[in-house]
């Protein structure tokens, strides 16, 4: 899965008898797809920081698709997730839900294995792109001075990163 994927994640949390809790994330050009059994959904890119209420008990299992690696999934504008949340079952169908359901209670290699084997079966051929977005992504963060460079401010990259389709 390592030409679309960057890494998963995992997020327990129990707090029942607790007080409401809020997660913040700050943003990162990637697309996630989360998985959860209330309902999963994919999300980003955001421009500002990511915000969301925890309570009672649950559990999430995040894929964080590396720059343009979530592109050949999603067969519109990439611009359609900049600062929205789009439910998993409108790109995916059934699979993301049912999927978060067999991922409850199991061991963190167990998840993984499970969810690679839905990603490798909806794969789609791989694309040089990701791998062009993805050197790209890192030597920007590395070196901000580089969109100058070329002409680019991180505003105006950003823009056409998510226009492209």
């Amino acid at each position: 899965m390592a030409p679309w994927i960057a890494h998963y994640w995992l997020v327990i949390w129990d707090l029942r008898g607790c007080a409401l809790h809020v997660a913040e994330t700050l943003p990162y050009p990637n697309i996630h797809l989360v998985l959860e059994k209330r309902g999963s959904m994919a999300g980003g890119v955001h421009t500002a920081k990511f915000s969301r209420k925890l309570e009672g008990k649950s559990e999430l299992f995040g894929v964080k698709f590396r720059p343009e690696g979530f592109r050949p999934f999603f067969d519109d504008h990439i611009s359609k997730f900049a600062d929205h949340i789009i439910a998993a079952n409108q790109i995916f169908g059934k699979g993301p839900d049912r999927l978060a359901a067999a991922l409850s209670s199991r061991q963190e290699t167990e998840q993984i294995t499970i969810v690679n084997t839905f990603c490798r079966e909806r794969a789609p051929e791989s694309d040089k792109k990701i791998d062009l977005a993805d050197r790209l992504v890192n030597c920007i963060l590395c070196n901000p001075a580089v969109l100058l460079m070329v002409g680019y401010s991180p505003t105006q990259c950003r823009k056409s990163l998510l226009e492209s389709p």
